[in-house]
C-alpha cells in the first residue's frame, strides 16, 4: 500500500517527504506558521530579508499585515525562548519579489533552524543536515561553508575607516582581490595586509586543506576561533565520512549585523542558482532581547523544476478522449471505474492538453473503443 501510494507522487513531492523524514529522524518538530505576520516585524528586520519588498494589507482590525516572506524571522519572534533549545524544521510558502523585480511569486521552501544552545555538536549537525538535504535532492551537489570570523577578525584589525572596512568586505564577498588591493593600496595598508586582501579569494577548496593554507595568516583571537571551529566541523564530517562535495571559501559571507559564525550556501548541477543557503544568526537573536543563538537554513524547492525529472508534464497510464454526443456518462464512467481499479492512472477529455503524457490513448466513440 505505502509503495503504491508513493508512485503517485511528483518527483518534487517525494523530495519533501525524503527531507521531512531526515529531519524528523534527528529530532526537529513540523514547525507551522499562518500565511501572515504583522508588518512591523519585517520593518525592524528589513536587512535580514532577501529584498525591503514585502506584499502589506490592512487587516479588519486596522492592523498592517504582510504575507510572509521569511521563516526564520517568525521562528525567532515564536520559539526562541531562555533556557529552552528548540529544533524545528517546515516545508512552507513565501512571497519574494521575482527574480526580475516585476512582480511577486510564491516560493516553496524546506529548511530547518537550532534555536536556542548552539553548541558545537549542533552547529556540525546542522551542517551536515544541509548537506544530506542536497544529496536527497541529486547527487551532483556542493555545499560550501565558512565562518565569517576570519574575514571580519581580520578587518577589526586595520586602522581604517567603517566605510572603508564595508568596501574591503564587498570586495572580498564578490571575489574580487583586484578591488581588495586597490582598496588597501588607497588607505596605506602593510605589504602583507595587501597581500591577505589579494590572496583570500583562493582560499578555497576542501576543509582540512584550506584551513592549512589559512593558518598563517591568523592575526587575532577572532580569526584564531574561526579557523578551530571550522576545524571541529571538518573533523566531525570527516569522522562521518561526510566530507566529500563540503568546501570551505572564505569568501562566503553574510550580512554582520545578523550573523556572526558559520555560513552555508548549496548549489547543484543544472541549477544556475543557490539552492540552499543559511548560517549561524546569534546576532539576529539578540535583537529579539532574546538569548542564546540559532543556526538554520532554507532550500529553495521552486528552483528544482530546472532538474531533469522535476520539471515533469502532467502524465497518466492511459488518456480517453471521448466524443460527449456518441459516449454515455455512465459508460464513461465504468471505463474509467474498470481502469482505476485495476490501478491505472487515468485522464479524461474531449481533447487531449498539450502538456499531458500518456502511455495508452483509448478514444470512446459509442460501441468499440480504440486504443
Amino acid at each position: 500500500m505505502q509503495q503504491a501510494l508513493t508512485d503517485v507522487l511528483r518527483p518534487e513531492e517525494k523530495a519533501v517527504l525524503r527531507l521531512r523524514g531526515l529531519y524528523e529522524r534527528h529530532g526537529y518538530q513540523k514547525y507551522r506558521m499562518g500565511r501572515f505576520e504583522e508588518y512591523g516585524l519585517y520593518l525592524e528586520h528589513k536587512n535580514f530579508l532577501t529584498s525591503e519588498n514585502v506584499i502589506t494589507f490592512t487587516d479588519l482590525n486596522g492592523r498592517l499585515m504582510a504575507l510572509k516572506p521569511d521563516v526564520t524571522l517568525s521562528i525567532v519572534k515564536d520559539a526562541a525562548a531562555k533556557g529552552q533549545t528548540r529544533r524545528l524544521y517546515y516545508i512552507e510558502n513565501v512571497y519574494r519579489p521575482a527574480k526580475d523585480g516585476t512582480s511577486f511569486r510564491e516560493i516553496s521552501q524546506a529548511g530547518l533552524e537550532l534555536v536556542g544552545d548552539v553548541t558545537p555538536h549542533a552547529a556540525a549537525e546542522v551542517v551536515l543536515l544541509a548537506r544530506e538535504s542536497l544529496a536527497t535532492i541529486h547527487e551532483a551537489f556542493l555545499l560550501t561553508v565558512n565562518h565569517i570570523g576570519f574575514v571580519d577578525g581580520f578587518l577589526e584589525i586595520l586602522s581604517i575607516s567603517a566605510r572603508e572596512k564595508a568596501a574591503l568586505r564587498e570586495a572580498v564577498s564578490a571575489k574580487s582581490g583586484h578591488t581588495a588591493r586597490e582598496i588597501a593600496l588607497k588607505n596605506g595598508l602593510s605589504e602583507e595586509e595587501t597581500a591577505f586582501l589579494t590572496e583570500l579569494p583562493k582560499l578555497y577548496g576542501p576543509i582540512s586543506e584550506t584551513l592549512e593554507k589559512a593558518k598563517p595568516y591568523v592575526r587575532n583571537e577572532a580569526m584564531a576561533e574561526a579557523v578551530s571551529a571550522l576545524a571541529g566541523l571538518a573533523e566531525t564530517l570527516s569522522a562521518l565520512g561526510k566530507t566529500e562535495r563540503v568546501v570551505l571559501d572564505f569568501t562566503n559571507l553574510s550580512d554582520p549585523a545578523y550573523y556572526n559564525g558559520l555560513t552555508l550556501t548549496g548549489h547543484i548541477e543544472g541549477v544556475p542558482y543557490v539552492v540552499l543557503s543559511g548560517g549561524q544568526y546569534d546576532r539576529l537573536i539578540r535583537r529579539f532581547r532574546k538569548e542564546g543563538g540559532g543556526i538554520g537554513f532554507a532550500l529553495y524547492l521552486d528552483e528544482l523544476s530546472r532538474l531533469p525529472g522535476f520539471a515533469t508534464p502532467f502524465g497518466v497510464d492511459v488518456a480517453v478522449v471521448y466524443d460527449p454526443a456518441k459516449v454515455s456518462p455512465v459508460e464513461l464512467a465504468q471505463n474509467v471505474q474498470d481502469l482505476t481499479q485495476s490501478g491505472y492512472s487515468v485522464w479524461t477529455g474531449t481533447a487531449l492538453p498539450e502538456d499531458l503524457t500518456y502511455k495508452t490513448l483509448v478514444v470512446m466513440e459509442g460501441g468499440a473503443d480504440n486504443a
